[in-house]
């Protein structure tokens, strides 16, 4: 099994099969060694397998919650919704104050556009288990989407569990954008860059709020630090590009919106704005 393990990491997926095989085979009762074959199956593209492996374990372990929310969770990467709701009835039968299940279920409401039952499935999730954080940029992700600044409060919920996760700082950070708390946006986007230098796009939403504000040279540095991070983003360029132009620096603004239509032809704004030269 350990074998298997880093067989999975480095990709080689059939020797991980066989390695998974033998250790069921070995102690064919450990859920354990069955979940992390059908994740090998699943990366080999064999969701079938992915489920078969699953379904026989199911016959030593017909009661086995874990199980039941692994096969609900597969259902749910196959958009086999109702599959998975069965599953996860099953579930609510033995332990109705599962967590893990409502959190499942909030995917499975949100994938097919009820967005109400999503948000009272994450909520219950957060409500059985305080620190249930996925759940709560579940929930921040939903209100950032519908434009409702509770975004920020799941997400600031989010970070009191989890206070170094990246991706939660950048959401509450755009959030903070988004909701016009620009100058309290600038300071997260700042952290973030503390704790990542390498963080890109904490560069190009710094250069985006210094450009709005006319600090033309703070702007200037953020999108050319994000630039030099992924020199091939062409909005990057195009929003340079902008900054040059409100410099008066015509030729390095033409430059850095060839660069940007170089890189995605079809970028309309940088065409737009390059034929006014």
């Amino acid at each position: 099994y350990k074998r298997a393990l880093w067989l999975l990491k480095q990709s080689q997926l059939d020797s991980a099969i066989a390695d998974l095989n033998k250790a069921i085979h070995l102690m064919p009762g450990e859920p354990l060694y069955t979940f992390s074959l059908s994740d090998a199956y699943l990366l080999r593209l064999d969701s079938k397998s992915a489920l078969q492996v699953l379904d026989s374990l199911q016959l030593r372990l017909p009661d086995n919650l874990d199980l039941k929310l692994k096969k609900a969770r597969l259902q749910l990467i196959l958009k086999n919704y109702k599959d998975a709701m069965r599953e996860l009835e099953f579930v609510y039968l033995l332990d109705p104050q599962n967590s893990q299940a409502h959190y499942l279920a909030g995917h499975i409401f949100y994938e097919q556009g009820d967005t109400g039952r999503a948000v009272k499935s994450y909520q219950k999730a957060v409500d059985l288990n305080p620190e249930f954080v996925e759940s709560w940029n579940q929930l921040g992700d939903i209100m950032m989407n519908l434009k409702n600044p509770l975004a920020i409060r799941y997400y600031e919920n989010a970070l009191r569990i989890d206070t170094n996760n990246i991706e939660t700082m950048h959401n509450k950070a755009y959030a903070l954008q988004l909701f016009n708390r620009k100058e309290e946006a600038i300071l997260e986007y700042k952290k973030i860059i503390d704790k990542r230098p390498d963080f890109e796009l904490s560069y190009f939403n710094l250069g985006l709020l210094n450009l709005e504000k006319d600090s033309l040279d703070q702007a200037l540095y953020y999108l050319t630090e994000a630039i030099k991070l992924n020199p091939e983003e062409a909005s990057n360029y195009y929003y340079r590009a902008k900054t040059y132009l409100k410099q008066g620096k015509k030729n390095q603004a033409k430059n850095d919106l060839t660069l940007a239509i170089t890189i995605f032809p079809k970028y309309i704004e940088a065409q737009k704005l390059l034929k006014e030269f």
